[in-house]
C-alpha cells in the first residue's frame, strides 16, 4: 500500500492512500473508502442506493460497505482515491 507523509497537520504520520488513474472501476473494496473522480463522459452510476446519471465533472463518494459500477455511456476518464479514514 502506498502512503502519503503528513507536512502541515499531523507531521510526519504516514497515511494509507492509493490514486489509480486507469483501468475499470472495481466493484467493491473491503476496507476502503473511495473518492471517484470524473473530469470526462457521461453515464450511470450503480450503487447500492441505486442507480444515479452523472455528466462530468462528477465525484462519487463510496464507504467501505457500498459496491460500485461505473456504466459509461460514451468515451470518459476517471481517477480514484482509495484511503482508510483511520
Amino acid at each position: 500500500m502506498k502512503f502519503t507523509i503528513g507536512t502541515n497537520f499531523y507531521i510526519g504520520l504516514k497515511v494509507p492512500v492509493v490514486v489509480r488513474t486507469s483501468g475499470v472501476c472495481e466493484d467493491f473494496i473491503e476496507d476502503r473508502f473511495r473518492l471517484i473522480l470524473i473530469p470526462k463522459g457521461a453515464g450511470i452510476i450503480e450503487t447500492d442506493a441505486g442507480s444515479f446519471p452523472y455528466i462530468a465533472p462528477a465525484i462519487c463518494c463510496i464507504n467501505e460497505n457500498e459496491s460500485l459500477i461505473l456504466r459509461p455511456a460514451n468515451e470518459h476518464a476517471h481517477m480514484e482515491l482509495l484511503f482508510h479514514p483511520e
